[in-house]
């Protein structure tokens, strides 16, 4: 399959711009075919109630899809640049190619926005795209299989699964890999590109920080806190993974947070507003970190939901180890901002940082003082719902994608000089006077 695959990237059959459009309408009208269906299989795998499973998997792909399908005839075109006045009457410009056989390998947190969005960016820059969705959502990583065969030709896009599918990812040489998951199987796919010489997007998660200054609006930043740390039960890359809150308002600030899981959720434990842990395996993680931490709290093992854990800690517990990737946030109290901000830089880069504050000329030095893959004044995750290009920095992933960042993140920029044959310059050859030159840039 990977070879004939390759074999019409040789071909050069997929470059055609209507080819690609038409493909991607065609994605389109299956997905809002299947819309009912992939609601379904979120909620079987994930515990995600219809409006969630639309705002932050469906509406998202949908939105992507349509920008692309708007603007994949514009980001082909060749774009001119200015020529270097050394090259007289020539003209310059940057060709757009296909990396040609593309890796997709997604995860189970977010599995049809993480699986589709970086797909529809490599097959709107022409390329063929193996998709290794995530075996642990096995309802929805079903559902993506047959929107994938309904869509696509097998040359075109293949949905690699089963219990071989790692094996085989791992085996196959790619021309690019998009990589969504852990930083250990981020390290071992880097390996993997590296032998191969293969270029990469990595995706990583990381301990992600919140700031919630002395002079907060404390209402709102709480009721943005919860929705940061609590959407899809904490199983976001770009969660709040834990806040430093300043001394005066914590004991405040953790009860405002609790009476925010009383109003939104009632009884987190029975509410189909509040989803589930996607495995025992990763229950069974979170609730022998509480159970070692001594902390108070209700779960449901049957249905593998643990209700929200707010709690006041410090940089020595065993929460502020990992990514937590759960609904506890650990709550820790600070004086000196300098000293916090020296604690978020002395760790692994994260991918997110938020800050709450109502003076936003201090918000925006401290961005400058912190490193991150991108963030929020104000707000949470919501700097990946628009067209800023998303990404990791440092240990927490490189490379970027959404919008426009999509599509020229699965091309190569071919420079191309086209030279006059009207006149051929002679002081590039040997012997010549360039002093005129000399004099100009001395």
């Amino acid at each position: 399959m990977f070879e004939d695959m390759k074999k019409y990237q040789r071909d050069k059959k997929f470059l055609d711009i209507d080819y690609r459009i038409f493909l991607l309408k065609k994605l389109e009208k299956v997905l809002k075919s299947k819309k009912e269906d992939i609601y379904e299989a979120l909620y079987s795998d994930l515990g995600k109630n219809e409006n969630e499973a639309f705002l932050t998997e469906y509406l998202m792909v949908r939105k992507e899809l349509s920008y692309m399908i708007k603007n994949t005839r514009k980001f082909a075109r060749p774009r001119k640049v200015k020529t270097s006045i050394i090259n007289f009457l020539s003209t310059s410009y940057i060709e757009n190619e296909p990396y040609g056989l593309v890796l997709v390998i997604a995860p189970w947190n977010y599995p049809i926005n993480l699986s589709l969005i970086p797909l529809i960016g490599a097959v709107a820059a022409g390329n063929s795209v193996v998709l290794k969705p995530s075996s642990q959502s096995k309802a929805t990583s079903k559902i993506l299989k047959e929107i994938i065969e309904e869509t696509f030709p097998r040359e075109v896009v293949f949905c690699l699964d089963g219990p071989d599918a790692n094996e085989i990812a791992m085996r196959e040489k790619f021309d690019y890999i998009f990589f969504t998951g852990s930083q250990e199987t981020g390290q071992k796919l880097y390996e993997k590109a590296a032998k191969d010489l293969c270029p990469m997007s990595l995706e990583l998660g990381g301990k992600s920080p919140c700031l919630v200054m002395e002079d907060a609006d404390l209402d709102l930043s709480v009721k943005r806190i919860f929705f940061g740390k609590f959407l899809n039960a904490g199983q976001t890359c770009v969660s709040v993974d834990y806040v430093l809150c300043h001394e005066s308002l914590i004991d405040k600030f953790i009860e405002k947070m609790y009476n925010t899981v009383d109003e939104y959720y009632k009884n987190p434990l029975k509410t189909d507003k509040f989803g589930k842990i996607i495995n025992y395996k990763e229950f069974d993680r979170l609730k022998a970190i509480l159970d070692q931490e001594n902390v108070d709290y209700e779960y449901d093992y049957e249905n593998r939901k643990i209700s929200p854990v707010i709690l006041k800690t410090d940089t020595a517990s065993l929460l502020m180890k990992d990514e937590i990737f759960g609904p506890v946030l650990p709550v820790i109290p600070y004086k000196d901002l300098e000293k916090s901000l020296d604690y978020i830089n002395s760790a692994k880069t994260p991918l997110a940082f938020y800050i709450f504050t109502r003076d936003i000329k201090k918000a925006k030095a401290i961005i400058k003082k912190v490193s991150f893959g991108g963030g929020a004044i104000n707000d949470t995750i919501e700097h990946i719902s628009g067209n800023m290009p998303f990404g990791g920095f440092k240990e927490s992933g490189f490379g970027s994608y959404h919008g426009k960042e999509t599509y020229f993140t699965f091309v190569h920029k071919k420079s191309i000089l086209n030279k006059s044959l009207l006149l051929d310059l002679a002081i590039r050859y040997p012997g010549s006077n360039i002093n005129f030159l000399k004099r100009l840039f001395k």
